[in-house]
């Protein structure tokens, strides 16, 4: 509000030479002058017009990225080429267009001119509160870059976005033009001294805030004065010059009663001290007397004893000459400009202090950076934002800016791709345009967001909860929240299924699903090896054959077959009993489906009657036995093969191949032993609950039949770790 208020009391700036317009083009993205005939103090043709187009233009420009400028004396418009008035013009980094429409010389006209023909090659986006299509022109033409640095309103210069600008001219720079380079000069230089102009700014300050504490105003009074002559005019102006020359103000009187203590003339102690409460010269009398006694012609205060003479009050100076007591004096604005700019550094630092990076101006661009934009099909739109007060875009793109050096970084995205590529270095000319080169050859690695590293949770994420304890936890049900770096990790491993369900925190379908997701957790709990997950899809970035574009959506990932992985069809309703079904289907004809099954007797025995409760037993029997018989076919098979390597023992290869079947063999008798256990423990209970110790015997049955298979795959892999000597112990004992 600062800032725009300011715009609104000033929204001109003056051009009194041509190199002041170079200043401008480097403090705004774009500057339109105007050129007109000034008459005394009354503006010429179309100035009244140019100045409510530039109050006007605040509305969409509230920031001033276009500057508005007058030329007020004919030398600098001839320097500028301009002989004819009145002339408007619209200055911009690579060309300047002039207005010609002289019909159309309206505010509205001049509005649409400036808005239709301007283009820059750098632009601040500042999105408001609400919904609105800011971004879209930018995102929908491709790939954007954008710089997130603080902004800060009430800093002349930003130098992050400085570095932004001289990095995009010379990305755009196609045919070398030397206005552009001269461009990127005065910027380049601007850089270089900023840090010190703000130090002198500082000092000033600092020496003004010194000065203040001991000349501070004193207050003012406001009289109406009903009836005013001439002889009370004078008076007043008599007073005016004594007062004045005396220095009687509420901060120097304590200074010149220190200077006269040390003083030997009594006379000139007693005066002041009976005019040291009267600043205001209400006696008017006394103030003579100190005058006439204690001050010579300059109005300095005199504390000799041997001092003498008195001075008449007509040779004091008026300080309507000196410009002492006006405020429209050349050294009063001096000093109320100042003021001004120091209350505005102290507002400024209390919102963010400035940036000074390390300054590599003087590193030139590489010749094949020069002119990239025209020489490839992946041109891109440079924009920047402010980070302090957005900072929750740049997190979105995966970026936390808040914790990066100078709370400024980078990104390359491109919406319809939905790839982005994150500038790891801290930001610097070199950095900026290997950046942009490596996008533009493709060497760049995809970006993933991670919800891992987020400040702020989802908005329906599960608490954290340690998975190992839960599972021994009857009461809790455990899911497990997944992010971009643990999801490879998760359903990957060939130890287990998994069982991952997709989600956004914006979709509120998913809240429902996700209490259908629990329960199917709470149902297949007691199932080895299988887990179940949940991943935030709309904040973590995962590889392409990953990536889900609807939710909620649900995937089982088997135990050894990861390619086979399987989609809940979307045509079908999100329910317990599909989600039941859809799970017995993928874990598949086995030991799994007969555990599957078995938990879920078991987490429906609440639920069901004595009929329904043996039904569902029947069932797992019936299961059970099928597995049987597919584990019998192969150990028939096996034993065929390894009599038929038999007679063959001479030949090494097939003697060791004969050895593994011999192996394998055993192997499939101890799990059908284990299945046949299961199997008669499921014919002597017409009902499982989880208290009941034939359900607790089954699963220890389940226990040994998991533990023994994962030995087993270890001993026919060579290439895997040796299994412990306990596990090694309990497949001897098993065979």
């Amino acid at each position: 509000m600062i800032r725009f208020l300011q715009f609104i009391l000033r929204p001109l700036e003056r051009i009194e030479r041509g190199a002041e317009l170079v200043n401008l083009m480097a403090r705004h993205d774009a500057v339109v002058v105007g050129v007109f005939n000034f008459t005394g103090n009354v503006g010429g043709p179309g100035f009244h017009t140019f100045y409510s187009t530039a109050l006007k233009f605040l509305e969409r420009d509230p920031h001033r990225e276009v500057s508005f400028a007058v030329v007020t004396n004919k030398a600098a418009a001839i320097e500028l080429g301009v002989f004819n008035m009145p002339v408007i013009r619209l200055y911009m980094w690579n060309e300047t267009v002039e207005f010609v429409h002289e019909s159309d010389l309206t505010v509205e006209g001049l509005t649409k001119w400036i808005s239709h023909n301007i283009h820059q090659v750098t632009v601040w986006i500042t999105p408001p509160g609400v919904k609105s299509l800011t971004l879209s022109p930018y995102v929908e033409d491709g790939s954007v870059m954008v710089l997130f640095t603080p902004r800060n309103p009430l800093h002349q210069f930003n130098h992050y976005y400085d570095l932004f600008r001289e990095v995009g001219l010379e990305y755009y720079n196609c045919d070398n033009d030397h206005w552009v380079n001269d461009l990127m000069y005065f910027l380049a230089k601007n850089r270089a001294e900023m840090e010190n102009k703000h130090k002198e700014l500082e000092e000033k300050c600092s020496l003004l805030k010194e000065q203040t504490k001991y000349s501070t105003s004193p207050p003012v009074q406001i009289v109406q004065a009903r009836w005013i002559n001439e002889s009370s005019c004078q008076v007043m102006r008599i007073r005016r010059k004594v007062c004045t020359s005396l220095g009687f103000t509420s901060g120097n009187v304590d200074k010149i009663m220190e200077d006269i203590t040390v003083s030997r003339n009594s006379e000139c102690k007693e005066l002041l001290l009976a005019t040291k409460n009267q600043p205001s010269c209400s006696n008017i009398g006394e103030i003579f007397r100190f005058h006439d006694r204690c001050c010579d012609s300059n109005s300095r205060v005199l504390c000799n004893e041997n001092q003498s003479g008195q001075q008449s009050l007509l040779s004091l100076k008026t300080s309507m000459l000196t410009g002492k007591g006006d405020d429209r004096s050349a050294s009063a604005l001096t000093a109320a400009a100042l003021k001004e700019n120091c209350r505005r550094l102290r507002r400024a630092q209390s919102v963010h202090s400035p940036v000074f990076a390390r300054s590599d101006y003087h590193n030139r661009a590489p010749p094949t950076f020069r002119g990239l934009a025209c020489r490839t099909n992946k041109t891109l739109s440079l924009l920047a934002m402010d980070s302090l007060q957005f900072h929750q875009f740049a997190e979105g793109l995966g970026i936390d800016i808040l914790a990066r050096n100078d709370k400024t970084g980078a990104i390359i995205f491109n919406a319809g791709l939905e790839s982005a590529y994150i500038l790891e270095r801290d930001v610097s000319k070199d950095s900026l345009m290997n950046f942009i080169m490596n996008f533009t050859e493709g060497t760049l690695n995809r970006s993933l967001r991670s919800s891992a590293n987020e400040l702020h949770s989802a908005l329906n994420q599960y608490p954290e909860l340690n998975i190992k304890d839960c599972k021994n936890n009857s009461s809790v049900v455990c899911v497990q929240e997944l992010s971009s770096d643990t999801f490879m990790q998760f359903v990957m491993d060939q130890n287990h299924a998994a069982v991952v369900l997709y989600h956004s925190p914006y979709c509120a379908f998913c809240h429902a699903v996700s209490h259908h997701f629990l329960t199917l957790e709470r149902y297949f709990r007691a199932v080895h090896n299988l887990t179940f997950a949940r991943i935030d899809g709309e904040n973590n970035d995962l590889p392409w054959e990953f990536t889900m574009h609807h939710y909620p959506t649900v995937l089982f990932f088997p135990a050894v077959r990861k390619s086979e992985s399987r989609v809940f069809p979307q045509h079908l309703p999100v329910t317990v009993s599909n989600l039941v079904n859809f799970i017995l289907g993928n874990l598949g004809p086995g030991i799994g489906r007969l555990e599957g099954m078995i938990a879920l007797c078991v987490s429906w025995e609440k639920s069901q009657d004595d009929t329904t409760a043996k039904d569902c037993i029947d069932r797992v029997r019936s299961e059970s036995i099928e597995v049987i018989a597919n584990m019998l076919l192969q150990y028939r098979t096996a034993n065929f093969k390894w009599q038929t390597f038999y007679s063959n023992s001479a030949n090494r290869e097939l003697s060791n191949h004969r050895r593994m079947l011999h192996r394998h063999s055993k192997v499939l008798l101890v799990k059908l032993q284990l299945l046949k256990e299961i199997n008669l423990l499921l014919g002597s209970v017409h009902r499982l609950n989880e208290k009941s110790s034939e359900y607790k015997s089954v699963q220890i049955i389940f226990e040994r039949y998991h533990k023994f298979a994962r030995v087993n795959g270890e001993i026919f892999l060579p290439s895997r770790q040796q299994s412990s000597f306990k596990e090694k112990r309990f497949i001897k004992d098993e065979l």
